[in-house]
């Protein structure tokens, strides 16, 4: 979407985010605020993106 883009997301970051927070970023963008508020929404969202990107994967379960 505009306002994410204009936020400086890349469309990889948007596509890595679950949906919630997709809603709640896009709610975001279309506030306004300091830029550096605006900086700080830009910063935290794009961390999670990536951090959704390196999460492990939990191991299947041993079976006896």
């Amino acid at each position: 979407p505009q306002p994410i883009q204009n936020l400086g997301i890349s469309p990889s970051d948007w596509a890595r985010l679950p949906p919630a927070m997709q809603s709640d970023l896009l709610n975001s963008a279309q506030q306004s605020g300091p830029p550096s508020y605006r900086q700080a929404i830009k910063n935290y969202y794009t961390k999670i993106a990536r951090l959704q990107d390196t999460a492990p994967v939990p191991a299947p379960a041993s079976q006896p």
